[in-house]
């Protein structure tokens, strides 16, 4: 975890050694609370022990795979076949994707991350592939985790420190 307070921009070779499960990098993460931005690739809210055997409810319901999620996100793992959880998901998402993208398996791929004043994007290489706005949450720490066996090389990040 590092800590910031105001403006950031990361940027990191990401290489997913499996299919992509939840790669996070959370923005302004307090431990202990639930109040945060996930940057997420490979986005996967039910599991096969909750019936999701095919790993497809989250497209059957559309909620992308990359995005950026707004947390808490008020949700009952139990009620993940009703309309109205994939609803309150969607709702926490900070802005839209401008491309479906889904991360590759076994292909390196250039990753940035900037948090600018209430505008937050997400790189992929060049690409822009998600945009948003939101100015809730503006300090805290940076926390990488996966659920999936992942490789990460060449970390820059850089503070832009409120004035």
């Amino acid at each position: 975890k590092w800590a910031i307070q105001g403006d950031v921009e990361l940027e990191y070779d990401l290489l997913a050694l499996e299919d992509p499960q939840n790669i996070v990098v959370d923005l302004c993460y307090h431990e202990g609370r639930k109040d945060h931005y996930a940057v997420v690739f490979g986005f996967d809210w039910v599991g096969r022990a909750h019936g999701d055997t095919n790993n497809n409810a989250e497209d059957n319901h559309g909620m992308p795979r990359t995005c950026v999620i707004k947390y808490p996100v008020a949700v009952d793992i139990d009620e993940w076949v009703l309309q109205g959880s994939w609803e309150a998901w969607k709702s926490r998402l900070v802005g839209k994707a401008l491309s479906d993208y889904k991360l590759p398996r076994n292909k390196k791929v250039r990753v940035k991350i900037a948090r600018a004043g209430k505008g937050i994007r997400l790189f992929a290489g060049s690409a822009l592939l998600w945009e948003g706005e939101d100015e809730a949450y503006q300090e805290g720490a940076l926390l990488f985790f996966s659920d999936c066996r992942v490789r990460m090389d060449n970390l820059s990040i850089t503070f832009k420190p409120v004035k």
